[in-house]
């Protein structure tokens, strides 16, 4: 669902939009593929992403998946998130220990997403918590990280 959503403001955006002859997008047959894509290998890109004319990255074929490559980047890399020029970038995480307070606290984050295994452990600054309350190790949680490069995240807390 989220794929055709992105498809329609693709192509709803105003930006030119190509699609190649003998794509299919649909609901399919049993057994068969929702998108078909003919003619594609390996690293190919699908589409060229722009916003207000500006690069915003591609989508190129990865096996038998598509990735989303921000500009001058790399497939599964982590797309840049925030408001423009924020330079924000966020990750799904699971608290393992830290606190109490503001911490430090060791989060694991997954900068391939919730469904990837390979995590990467960082010291997370909870932003706003009573001085003697902690966050509880197995939290999930979204870690982001600001421009300089230090990771932060809000875990909601009451008093």
């Amino acid at each position: 669902m989220q794929l055709a959503e992105e498809l329609y403001t693709m192509v709803t955006s105003g930006d030119p939009v190509n699609i190649p002859a003998g794509s299919t997008i649909g609901t399919p047959a049993p057994g068969q593929p929702y998108l078909t894509l003919p003619g594609y290998t390996q690293g190919d890109s699908i589409f060229n992403l722009t916003r207000n004319g500006q690069p915003v990255g591609n989508i190129t074929v990865e096996g038998n998946t598509l990735q989303f490559v921000p500009p001058g980047g790399q497939a599964g890399q982590q797309q840049q998130r925030g408001q423009q020029g924020a330079g924000l970038s966020s990750f799904p995480g699971v608290v393992q220990s830290g606190g109490p307070g503001n911490g430090p606290y060791t989060v694991t984050i997954f900068p391939g997403g919730v469904t990837t295994t390979q995590g990467q452990n960082v010291s997370v600054t909870q932003l706003q918590i009573d001085a003697a309350a902690s966050v509880p190790a197995g939290a999930s949680v979204v870690v982001f990280q600001g421009a300089d490069g230090a990771f932060f995240m809000q875990f909601p807390v009451w008093s």
